[in-house]
């Protein structure tokens, strides 16, 4: 049996229509053979079905619950038999020679561990990838909400390049994230203490470590509509993130840069927690105000026991 170049891994929660166009443009890749495996994290939108009825040549694995990002990833991950393995987000379209690109450059560059490519949202306009690993100064601003000149005055030296030029970066997005299956099997799978963001980061941060290279390929251009699942929960977004950045603080930097980022995590939370309860409190009384705040108090004591 000839195993594919490529397995393509989605993960989708609630973005059937997304993902029913993502599926359709991948139909048309060329220059590579593909695999498809979309981990559906307990849709309510009749993404399965869709799956069922209108793409028999992807194979599903189904979720009753959201495992979150990385947890459903590695389902994909570990079923793939590929020499790559590409994470693909469900508000992706791809044009047919994006994916060969991508495969046609680490082909010829054996040491090259993982690349992505150009993205661009669905009107055309650039969608930055391809970054520094972030520092505490980076973390520290990426969870507080600032005025963007700050963002823009802090951008590390990756993101005032030239995006119309192939570079080597220290991480990627994982929206659209090709993976060479010998690295993967060095470095292991997506760390699942992420829940949602963070996990692509700290990936391309552990093959850096192992000695692997990671490349932004320019002339591989993929649409990524951006936010196709996180937008509808935005404040639980929101934590997801803190919480990203904590694990990379405590993983990669040092306990002080933990320490740091947890300190500012758990301020963010209660200032977080006091903006949703006391609305909730004026509609509905003390019993909504308290249901108003079971996430942040889940949050506050994970922040804490660690």
């Amino acid at each position: 049996m000839n195993l594919p170049d490529v397995s393509i891994v989605i993960v989708s929660w609630n973005t059937r229509d997304l993902l029913r166009d993502s599926l359709r443009t991948l139909r048309g890749v060329t220059g590579v053979s593909t695999e498809v495996f979309v981990v559906d994290n307990g849709s309510a939108d009749g993404s399965p079905g869709m799956i069922t009825e209108e793409c028999p040549e992807v194979r599903l694995i189904q979720n009753s619950e959201n495992l979150g990002f990385a947890r459903a990833a590695n389902q994909g991950l570990k079923a793939a038999r590929g020499r790559y393995r590409m994470l693909l987000n469900s508000d992706t379209r791809v044009p047919e020679s994006a994916i060969s690109r991508l495969v046609a450059y680490m082909d010829a560059r054996p040491r090259v561990g993982a690349s992505g490519p150009q993205l661009r949202h669905f009107d055309g306009a650039l969608q930055p990838t391809g970054r520094a690993f972030p520092t505490l100064l980076a973390a520290m601003i990426a969870i507080t909400p600032v005025p963007t000149w700050v963002r823009r005055a802090t951008a590390d030296r990756f993101e005032r390049r030239d995006y119309g030029d192939t570079c080597e970066v220290e991480e990627l997005c994982g929206a659209a994230l090709l993976l060479r299956a010998e690295a993967l099997a060095q470095t292991g799978l997506l760390d699942e203490d992420f829940f949602f963001f963070g996990e692509d980061v700290d990936l391309c941060w552990r093959l850096r470590d192992a000695g692997w290279r990671v490349v932004y390929v320019a002339d591989a251009v993929i649409e990524h509509g951006w936010g196709g699942s996180w937008r509808k929960t935005r404040e639980r977004t929101s934590l997801y993130i803190q919480r990203a950045y904590v694990l990379l603080m405590r993983k990669h930097r040092s306990r002080f840069d933990a320490a740091m980022v947890t300190g500012l995590s758990s301020v963010l939370t209660l200032l977080k927690a006091v903006r949703r309860a006391v609305p909730a409190w004026l509609r509905g009384g003390r019993s909504a105000a308290l249901a108003s705040l079971r996430l942040h108090r889940d949050e506050l004591r994970w922040l804490w026991a660690r």
